[in-house]
């Protein structure tokens, strides 16, 4: 059971930064489910931080997940960026 929480926590981080960018970047007819998966990533991070763990172990998940949310967020910009030509609009 101590590991799934890890496991749930890493997942819903990844998951908020990785939609991130998918809504600032993705088609106008897709960002509204964008949005939403990364609201509910956050609200499951941040529900899962609140009531799973305490003291110490509340600051390096926190860190930990904060930094798995940046690597979601890196991994979904570098591929949003990646095939793109210098000049050509996003759309």
């Amino acid at each position: 059971m101590d590991t799934v929480r890890w496991v749930v926590i890493a997942l819903a981080s990844f998951l908020c930064g990785y939609c991130y960018v998918k809504f600032l970047t993705g088609h106008p007819l897709q960002m509204r489910r964008h949005l939403f998966i990364a609201c509910l990533g956050l609200f499951a991070w941040v529900a899962l931080l609140a009531g799973a763990f305490r003291g110490i172990e509340l600051l390096v998940a926190g860190l930990l997940s904060a930094l798995i949310a940046c690597a979601g967020y890196a991994l979904s910009a570098a591929a949003s960026w990646r095939g793109r030509t210098p000049g050509r609009c996003l759309s």
